[in-house]
């Protein structure tokens, strides 16, 4: 049985995306191929390096990459994760399946959602994240 091909697609491709494919290779990397990119792709977040490790995945090796060098017209699903993301996704052909998990930036958390911006609210902010990611991730691989 040929693999499906899935794409975490956030706003840097430096956090929630680069967990995501984390995540879906660990628990699902028997069933999809996992990519992950961004619409303006930043280094990938030590925080969320460290996030990861915690829960035993290594996501250090992974590389961020643009949406345009990744062949996203042949994924199965492409998942956003922000609005941003979202928004700038170009038309799918209609084989591709586009779902939608609004999940807070966890590098914004500090400024906007009332987490202290030491070194302390960032950790909490990135562990609030990988657990909404897990959540999701859960939620989807009930539904294959």
């Amino acid at each position: 049985m040929e693999m499906k091909k899935i794409l975490f697609l956030c706003a840097t491709n430096a956090s929630r995306s680069q967990m995501a494919e984390g995540m879906v290779k660990k628990t699902l990397g028997d069933r999809f191929e996992v990519h992950s990119a961004g619409i303006q792709p930043m280094a990938v977040n030590p925080l969320a390096v460290k996030t990861m490790a915690e829960i035993g995945i290594d996501i250090s090796q992974q590389k961020t990459k643009s949406i345009n060098h990744v062949p996203w017209k042949e994924m199965d699903i492409i998942v956003t994760l922000c609005n941003t993301s979202a928004k700038s996704l170009p038309a799918l052909p209609p084989t591709v399946q586009r779902l939608h998990w609004p999940v807070p930036d966890p590098v914004m958390m500090t400024t906007h959602y009332g987490f202290k911006s030491n070194t302390e609210g960032k950790q909490i902010a990135f562990k609030e994240v990988r657990e909404m990611l897990q959540k999701r991730i859960e939620e989807f691989s009930q539904t294959l």
